[in-house]
Formats: C-alpha cells, sequence, structure tokens
C-alpha cells in the first residue's frame, strides 16, 4: 500500500470520467487496509476487502483480501446507481 497521490498508479491515476478508483479497508472498516492504495484525490471509494470469504476454483470456502475483494462491492453500488439514474 501507498499513497498514489504523488507517484501515479495505473489505470487508477488516468483521469477519465469512466474510471472508478477503489481501496480496500481493513477487517474493522475503520481503516485503509495495509495493502491497499490511497489518495486524496483518486480513490473515489473504500470498501471492505481484508478477509472476505468466497468461494475459490473449486468451490470451497476461502478468505482472500485485497482491492478485488472491495471491487466487488462498489460493481453492485455501480449497478445499483446506474438502474436508478442510467442518464
Amino acid at each position: 500500500g501507498m499513497s498514489i497521490d504523488r507517484q501515479g498508479f495505473y489505470p487508477a491515476s488516468y483521469d477519465f470520467d469512466n474510471i472508478i478508483c477503489v481501496g480496500s479497508l481493513d477487517s474493522r472498516e475503520r481503516t485503509v487496509a495495509s495493502t491497499s492504495n490511497w489518495s486524496s484525490h483518486q480513490v473515489d471509494f473504500l470498501a471492505p476487502g481484508q478477509n472476505q470469504v468466497t468461494r475459490g476454483l473449486k468451490g470451497y470456502f476461502q478468505s482472500m483480501s485485497g482491492t478485488s475483494q472491495a471491487t466487488a462491492h462498489i460493481t453492485g453500488l455501480a449497478a445499483r446507481i446506474w438502474w436508478r439514474a442510467p442518464d
């Protein structure tokens, strides 16, 4: 995890309106997870991303951490917003 304000991290740091930059929260959902990048200007949303229970490739439940886990939450949020206001 690092600040991407000084040194960009791509594609999150591109200045396009169609990019949603997601960071992950720790397991207590109080602070940015140690593995997540952060930014005061570029990260749009933070979501739970540490120790998230998910199904693995063989169908077994497992705990995973990272911004990929947080992105699932924000994808649902984006779909809900688009459904309510498609324009």
